[in-house]
């Protein structure tokens, strides 16, 4: 029977999906919840399957979002997206639940975006923030409170790189 190694420790794989190779195995390190088989000449390969990243979007407009969603789908990461059109509202769901990336608009007509990024600051949050605008120049003073700022006209191009460069820095740590 062939072993996996999973956090250091060489682990049987329960129940082998004949259709997917994939095996769910016992791993002490939550951010590997699934290993993923790929048979290719006689050997066997393992990759880590990342957890489903919880991710809050707030845009006073319903096409951003739309947007935003689509790029997150480019990720190699699952997203489970939460969208708020109203930055209020966001805070109250942040308030009471967990989550990976906060991606937020910097104008927006009741609470704009860095005066969000400061509330939510306020709950302790370590979630990194990634603040949005189409201004051609903002001041370095108002995206500060931010881990990253980005041009809307980059969402397509830059959001998934920006992204994926927090979790394989966190996991690098």
């Amino acid at each position: 029977r062939k072993r996996a190694r999973c956090c250091g420790r060489s682990e049987p794989p329960h129940s082998i999906c004949r259709s997917t190779r994939s095996a769910a195995l016992p791993c002490a390190d939550k951010s590997v919840s699934r290993l993923s088989w790929t048979i290719g000449r006689g050997r066997v390969s393992v990759r880590p399957v990342s957890r489903t990243l919880k991710c809050v979007v707030v845009d006073d407009s319903d096409d951003w979002l739309v947007l935003i969603r689509h790029a997150l789908s480019k990720s190699s990461h699952s997203f489970e997206v939460v969208e708020f059109l109203d930055a209020t509202e966001a805070l109250g769901y942040l308030h009471d639940h967990k989550v990976d990336v906060v991606i937020s608009d910097l104008q927006m007509p009741a609470l704009d975006g860095q005066g969000f990024i400061h509330a939510l600051r306020r709950f302790e949050t370590r979630a990194p923030v990634v603040l949005i605008s189409n201004r051609v120049s903002v001041p370095a003073e108002t995206t500060r409170a931010a881990t990253a700022f980005l041009r809307k006209d980059a969402i397509r191009r830059d959001l998934v790189r920006v992204i994926d460069g927090f979790f394989s820095a966190a996991r690098t740590r």
